[in-house]
């Protein structure tokens, strides 16, 4: 079956349209991508509003049940990982440098590991520099096999 978006005005399979069971067929009238585009901007024309809303939800039941649950797995995965974080927890001050290690950035810094068998080397990275970091690992590991 198949249904026109009122955004793109093109006629694609109900797949592409997210449910809704207030609509008449069950879809809402906006096929995927045009929804995600609305949501996006409507969200960064109101980020402050957006953002306290994330912090209220954040502090949910349920969201800190699953965040509990899904630090007991993260951590179970590989033991050391979670020394080393606790070893950071406890001496951020003196492991934190002041930038970016990769770009010179010095806001919003992350703390990388690498190597979870020495828990103090760290390097602190900007957000970006941190997933970069961390695709590029993925990319060696993927290459190596």
């Amino acid at each position: 079956m198949e249904k026109s978006c009122r955004g793109c005005n093109r006629i694609l399979p109900l797949s592409e349209f997210y449910a809704h069971p207030m609509m008449a067929d069950g879809h809402l009238n906006y096929c995927k991508p045009c929804k995600r585009g609305y949501q996006a901007a409507l969200r960064s024309a109101n980020i402050e509003d957006a953002r306290q809303r994330d912090r209220i939800r954040a502090r949910q039941p349920q969201r800190r049940a699953h965040r509990k649950k899904f630090t007991a797995t993260w951590r179970g995965a590989d033991p050391r990982r979670g020394r080393a974080h606790n070893f950071v927890a406890r001496h951020r001050k003196a492991l934190c440098a002041m930038a970016c290690e990769d770009c010179g950035r010095s806001d919003c810094l992350h703390l990388h590991h690498p190597d979870y068998n020495k828990p103090g080397l760290v390097k602190t990275l900007c957000p970006v520099c941190h997933k970069n970091t961390h695709l590029a690992n993925l990319k060696g590991a993927t290459n190596e096999t």
